[in-house]
């Protein structure tokens, strides 16, 4: 290849990129509830899959709950791994969740029902309360946004107790 050709194969191609860019960095972005209900859907499609990691990512590294087993985020995710694994198949679902954002912090509430996949009766079926915050984040994993997280949580304690703070 002549080095004239690579000059041009080399322009057209950051010529490209530059396009592409530009039309990504003006598409809309969504709602901050519409941001926050994609979040909840990721989170309930992972518990689903057990996949502790999709969830999360969904959680803020400055998680704090109210209950023993859900002090901070490593303990969140201890939880979590034992729990989300140990049930087998599992079905997830949420009622429609009530979302208010108040600025960068927001609350949403949803019934969240886990049954086995089998059938059979309802391993939780109660309402959670989450917390979230707006963080540093990217989009399309290379530019930089805000993404909300969860910070806290309200709820009752799978087994029927009423400690709250933490995720299923």
């Amino acid at each position: 290849m002549r080095p004239s050709s690579k000059r041009v194969l080399v322009v057209a191609a950051a010529l490209a990129v530059a396009l592409v860019v530009t039309i990504l960095l003006r598409l809309p972005v969504p709602s901050d509830q519409d941001q926050i209900l994609a979040q909840l859907e990721s989170a309930r499609a992972a518990g689903e899959r057990h996949d502790v990691r999709g969830i999360m990512q969904v959680i803020s590294a400055d998680y704090h709950g109210n209950t023993s087993f859900d002090s901070n985020v490593d303990e969140l995710h201890y939880f979590l791994s034992r729990v989300v694994g140990r049930e087998g198949r599992v079905m997830v679902t949420l009622s429609p969740p009530s979302v208010q954002v108040h600025g960068d912090t927001a609350d949403s509430v949803s019934q969240v029902t886990v049954r086995p996949r089998e059938g059979g009766p309802a391993l939780y079926d109660k309402p959670v309360a989450l917390h979230w915050k707006k963080e540093d984040g990217t989009r399309w994993l290379v530019f930089p946004t805000k993404v909300w997280r969860v910070v806290g949580a309200d709820y009752s304690a799978p087994g029927g107790g009423d400690e709250g703070g933490g995720l299923l």
